[in-house]
């Protein structure tokens, strides 16, 4: 909390799937700190394969879940300080491990 009082950028890196936890972290946030959300994904396919020792139903639960609440998190959860960056394209084709560029970066 005291960054974002100070006003440094402040990352948040977790998945928060559901709008309640998203909306619990949102009150949080000080009224002049603006939000982004920056949305990724890959296949099911993609997830099942590079899944590793989680269950194969844990991952197609989430899938499910994220698929169910993308029109909330695409919408910035209806919140005016919300901006949203959909980067799911540029996830789907990255390797598996590499992150997107970030804004203003050349891919």
């Amino acid at each position: 909390m005291e960054r974002l009082r100070r006003r440094l950028p402040t990352v948040y890196d977790n998945t928060n799937l559901l709008r309640r936890n998203r909306r619990s972290l949102l009150k949080l946030v000080p009224g002049f700190v603006r939000v982004r959300y920056v949305v990724l994904d890959r296949s099911l396919e993609v997830k099942l394969a590079e899944r590793g020792w989680r269950p194969a139903r844990l991952i197609e639960r989430q899938h499910a879940l994220f698929q169910a609440e993308l029109e909330g998190i695409l919408a910035g959860d209806g919140c005016v300080f919300v901006e949203v960056e959909d980067v799911r394209e540029l996830s789907a084709r990255s390797p598996a491990g590499a992150r997107p560029p970030t804004a203003g970066t050349p891919p």
